[in-house]
C-alpha cells in the first residue's frame, strides 16, 4: 500500500540540451539577461560533514530566502534512524549520507513530497545525512525522486549542460553540469549545492570558487548572477523561483 502512494520519475532523455542553432531553422539560446544594478551577495558555506559538532545551529542556519516572506532553504540534518523534520510539502537535495524509505536516496539525489511521504523516511548509515531543503507553499499528494545520473528534465532552449529537473508554484530545481568550461547567465537563482567539481560564481566583480560539499546562499535573487563550470565536470543543483531566466554567459 505505501508504495503506491510513491513513485520515482522514469528517465527522460528529452532535455533540450545542444540544440541546433538558428541556422538549423530552430530558435537559438535566449539573449543573456542585462547585467543589475546590484551585485548577487554570494555567501559560500563548507562542507556539512565539517558541522558533526554543533550540527543542531548549523541545521538552523537559513540558506535562502527574501524579505517578501519567499520559502527559505535550510540545511538539515537527520540523525540516523531520525524521521525527516518536514511537516508541509518539502523538496530536497541529499549532501551527504543516505535515505532509506520506499525509495533509498543518497548524494546528489533530489525528494519532493508532503509531510506524510517525510514521515516515511529517515536517516540511512551509521552518520548524520545532510540536507538542502526547502518547505514549499503548494501541497505535494505524492513523493517523487530525481536521481543523480537520472537523464530527467527539460532543457533550456540552445544552452547544452543545464536543464529543470521540477517545475513548481514556488520551485524550480536547476541541474548544472556537465560539460566542463560551460559558462551561464541566471535570474532568480536562491541557492545552490557543488555536487562534485567545481562552480565558479560572479558576485559583482568577485569570483567565488565553490567546490564539491559546498553550499551557496544567493541573497539578492533578482540580480544577474554569472556561473562557469569547472573543467573538471562539475555537477550542481539549484533552489530557484518559479520562472528563473536562464541563458548562455
Amino acid at each position: 500500500m505505501v508504495f503506491g502512494l510513491f513513485r520515482r520519475r522514469s528517465p527522460d532523455t528529452r532535455t533540450g540540451e545542444g540544440e541546433p542553432s538558428p541556422r538549423d531553422g530552430r530558435p537559438g539560446p535566449e539573449a543573456p539577461p542585462p547585467r543589475s544594478k546590484n551585485s548577487p551577495g554570494i555567501r559560500v558555506l563548507p562542507s556539512p560533514a565539517l558541522f558533526r559538532t554543533g550540527t543542531e545551529g548549523f541545521a538552523a542556519q537559513s540558506l535562502a530566502g527574501d524579505s517578501k516572506g519567499a520559502p527559505r532553504a535550510l540545511i538539515v540534518s537527520v540523525e540516523p534512524g531520525a524521521a525527516l523534520p518536514f511537516d508541509a510539502a518539502w523538496a530536497a537535495v541529499v549532501l551527504s549520507g543516505t535515505l532509506a524509505g520506499p525509495l533509498p536516496a543518497a548524494a546528489g539525489d533530489f525528494l519532493t513530497g508532503d509531510a506524510a511521504g517525510a514521515r516515511l523516511f529517515s536517516g540511512g548509515g551509521a552518520q548524520p545525512a545532510y540536507l538542502m531543503a526547502q518547505h514549499l507553499r503548494g501541497a505535494e499528494t505524492s513523493f517523487c525522486k530525481v536521481g543523480r545520473d537520472d537523464l530527467f528534465g527539460t532543457g533550456f532552449r540552445g544552452i547544452a549542460g543545464i536543464r529543470a529537473i521540477h517545475r513548481g508554484p514556488d520551485l524550480t530545481v536547476i541541474r548544472m553540469g556537465p560539460p566542463p568550461g560551460a559558462r551561464w547567465v541566471i535570474v532568480g537563482l536562491c541557492s545552490l549545492a557543488v555536487l562534485s567539481g567545481k562552480l565558479t560564481l560572479i558576485d559583482g566583480e568577485t569570483p567565488h570558487t565553490v567546490i564539491a560539499g559546498q553550499c551557496v546562499l544567493v541573497t539578492d535573487p533578482a540580480a544577474t548572477l554569472y556561473l562557469q563550470a569547472g573543467n573538471d565536470s562539475a555537477l550542481a543543483l539549484g533552489f530557484a523561483g518559479e520562472s528563473p531566466a536562464v541563458a548562455l554567459g
